[in-house]
């Protein structure tokens, strides 16, 4: 049997919903067998606010993830919403930690990966709060903080975020696509492979470019598998 490359962004896995929990377990099951490596893009978790106290449900999850990895590779790159997680949790998940952006050889195709919030860059007022939010010295200071603050300023944001995003257009939350076609030039790539704007879709932009939005898992498990014969996007019921 032929193996392949798996890529899954946007989990936003969570102690209350257990059927998305109970799908990424039965996912990882599934490919097991046939899975060379799996690329985990940013987002797995719906919030990661500490690295000082984690939670059972996190512990728990990086169990899962760590007899996966007994077999086969697994890769993250941090999304906007688990952009703490460190190289503590990563030694407990035995995951490696990717870039922002890593560029790969796969099947003989050249790929970018990243999460793909820096790719949305007409949401002006996202890429200040995406530069705050990355800024060393403000990591450090909220590492700082009283747990029980972590959580409450995380919370905070994340409803911010969701009422924001009502009132702002699907164009404004969407890639750039004259940046994306820089990428593509600068880095003579074949594919980029991204998640973020939850938009499952395979764009096809000629002379064997695709961009690869690999989707999000609220309603449906979504994934990207790459292998000798090509691309897909698969799309299964939750």
């Amino acid at each position: 049997m032929s193996k392949a490359t798996f890529f899954i962004g946007d989990v936003h896995l969570n102690e209350s919903n257990s059927a998305i929990y109970s799908a990424f377990c039965q996912f990882l099951h599934d490919i097991q067998h046939k899975a060379e490596a799996l690329y985990i893009i940013g987002d797995l978790f719906d919030y990661w606010v500490t690295n000082q106290q984690i939670s059972l449900f996190h512990k728990e999850v990086a169990t899962v993830i760590r007899h996966f990895a007994i077999k086969v590779p697994v890769y993250f790159c941090h999304g906007n919403r688990d952009f703490l997680l460190n190289y503590q949790y990563a030694r407990l998940a035995h995951i490696h930690l990717l870039p922002e952006i890593s560029i790969i050889n796969l099947y003989h195709k050249r790929c970018l990966i990243a999460h793909g919030d820096q790719f949305c860059t007409d949401d002006i007022a996202y890429q200040r709060l995406r530069e705050l939010r990355n800024n060393h010295y403000i990591r450090q200071c909220f590492s700082l903080l009283p747990e029980k603050c972590k959580y409450l300023i995380a919370k905070k944001l994340r409803n911010h975020s969701k009422k924001n995003n009502t009132k702002k257009s699907t164009i404004l939350m969407d890639v750039n696509n004259d940046y994306i076609n820089t990428l593509f030039k600068n880095y003579q790539l074949n594919y980029i492979i991204h998640g973020h704007t939850h938009k499952a879709n395979i764009h096809d932009l000629g002379h064997q470019k695709k961009r690869i939005d690999v989707g999000d898992w609220y309603h449906h498990i979504s994934y990207c598998q790459l292998d000798l014969q090509g691309i897909q996007l698969i799309k299964t019921e939750l």
